[in-house]
């Protein structure tokens, strides 16, 4: 992960992408801010398996997509990168992922190198500990892991981006965990 100095990246960045109509990558299983400390070990078990999925993903999304990864506040929608709730300091991951990503910084993943980070991301906004958004500049996509343990990709022109999400998703699905991509309206490629 580098950290980037060249704020020319940000100027590119338009925020009206979060003003389209989202993929949404999804599962019936879902969790509304993820487990809690008394859940059940199965219960822990089945939504760390979900991560684990929609992290890969993601993880593929990008491969495909061949490119790197920006994350920052700018990129976040409402420029908002952590949660705002009591405690939130005492959960040891919110301390891990505000050590890593910091608020006031524009960072480059690459893969596989900061596979590892993906993860940590997918886990922090799973659990609703942060709202990290991850960019790839040159296709102009936003990937946002939610509270909700889906994902939504923004872009301008979902027509031309569904077949790879659909086929990255297809991958990471089965018949335990099943995995869908879904259209909420069909968007006009601008």
């Amino acid at each position: 992960m580098d950290v980037i100095k060249d704020k020319g990246k940000v100027i590119r960045f338009d925020e009206q992408i979060y003003q389209t109509s989202p993929l949404y990558i999804t599962c019936d299983k879902y969790w509304d801010g993820g487990i809690r400390t008394d859940s059940t070990l199965k219960v822990k078990a089945e939504f760390y398996t979900l991560a684990t999925r929609m992290s890969d993903i993601i993880k593929e999304i990008i491969q495909v997509f061949n490119e790197e990864v920006i994350v920052g506040k700018p990129f976040c929608e409402y420029e908002e990168i952590y949660a705002r709730w009591s405690h939130l300091k005492s959960y040891e991951l919110f301390r891990e992922i505000s050590e890593t990503i910091r608020k006031n910084k524009i960072y480059k993943l690459t893969l596989p190198e900061d596979s590892d980070i993906i993860d940590l991301i997918v886990e922090s906004n799973f659990r609703y500990f942060t709202y990290i958004s991850l960019y790839l500049p040159a296709s102009k996509i936003i990937i946002q892991p939610t509270c909700h343990t889906e994902i939504l990709v923004y872009s301008m022109c979902n027509d031309l981006i569904f077949d790879a999400i659909e086929e990255a998703v297809k991958t990471h699905s089965d018949k335990v965990i099943e995995i869908k991509v879904k259209k909420v309206q069909e968007e006009t490629c601008v």
